[in-house]
């Protein structure tokens, strides 16, 4: 597979309209950012992350893969780019509330995904959150 390539955005300049539209339906907080992935010139996958100041957590609000592309590590790859901006920023703890984002995602296998990429629910809550160094 083709290094993937990660790009900051506007959610206006994302081509492909199905990562557009879901980018909109997303969180537009002050400190969220949008990132388009692409593969071979192409548009495959969406992330936007929130930027906390540390010590707060790193959130991610949403990794979305498309279809035709699911199953090859682009989640996966999306999810450590991620833990790296953390680091980058100075964040320890990565924090996240999985949910599906359609209706071929099976909410017990995406909560699974994440377990076994180290995260952990946090007490009380129904966030996800991995220390990360």
């Amino acid at each position: 597979m083709e290094a993937i390539v990660l790009e900051e955005v506007e959610i206006d300049a994302i081509k492909n309209p199905v990562l557009r539209d879901r980018a909109r339906i997303g969180g537009k907080a002050m400190l969220t950012k949008f990132f388009v992935a692409k593969l071979n010139q192409s548009e495959v996958a969406f992330l936007s992350v929130d930027f906390f100041r540390p010590p707060q957590h790193f959130s991610i609000y949403e990794i979305f893969v498309l279809m035709d592309h699911r199953g090859l590590g682009l989640g996966t790859t999306l999810l450590r780019k991620a833990e790296e901006m953390a680091l980058d920023a100075g964040n320890t703890k990565v924090s996240l509330k999985p949910k599906r984002l359609d209706t071929e995602t099976n909410s017990g296998k995406l909560l699974s995904w994440y377990r076994r990429h180290g995260y952990h629910p946090m007490s009380g809550s129904e966030y996800l959150e991995k220390i990360i160094q």
